[in-house]
């Protein structure tokens, strides 16, 4: 059994993470959006949360979403010793089950698709969403590599007899 935070972005109505991976969900006005190094951040618990609009990643030619609560969902994801949140259009749901029928992703930012409360779901891959929104090629941490693992093995496909 696994734990999963399902959620949408853009043309993506189904994507999932771990729950393990995630730290908190949390809402924000978009008048507290702020800018440092040229990427959005919000101030959060005493410090400086980057945010990473999925949205711009996995659909970069995409148009931007108009939102019209004023409000951001975030996924706070924690990074090795820091936290990066990433903005959603919306979360779905938290799923406790098995997760079957996989298959490999072929492009980059997911680890593949599986069958989740019998709909096709996409999983996403969160260190390759990170390297995309920074631009650069990051070295790649402990904590990294455990997360990749961890949702890799979930991915793994299933042997067919």
């Amino acid at each position: 059994m696994q734990r999963l935070l399902l959620f949408r972005v853009g043309s993506f109505q189904r994507l999932a993470i771990p729950l393990a991976l995630v730290a908190r969900l949390e809402e924000f006005p978009l008048s507290l959006i702020e800018h440092a190094n040229g990427s959005p951040v919000i101030q959060y618990r005493n410090g400086i949360l980057k945010l990473i609009a999925l949205r711009n990643v996995l659909e970069p030619k995409a148009t931007p979403n108009q939102d019209s609560t004023g409000l951001l969902q975030v996924v706070v994801i924690k990074d090795g010793t820091r936290s990066v949140g990433l903005i959603v259009d919306g979360i779905i749901d938290v799923a406790e089950e098995s997760v079957t029928v996989k298959q490999e992703a072929g492009r980059t930012g997911f680890l593949g698709s599986a069958i989740v409360g019998n709909r096709v779901t996409d999983f996403l891959d969160i260190d390759a969403v990170i390297q995309a929104s920074e631009k650069s090629q990051l070295r790649v941490s402990e904590g990294r590599s455990k997360r990749r693992e961890e949702t890799s093995r979930m991915l793994q496909p299933v042997g067919v007899g």
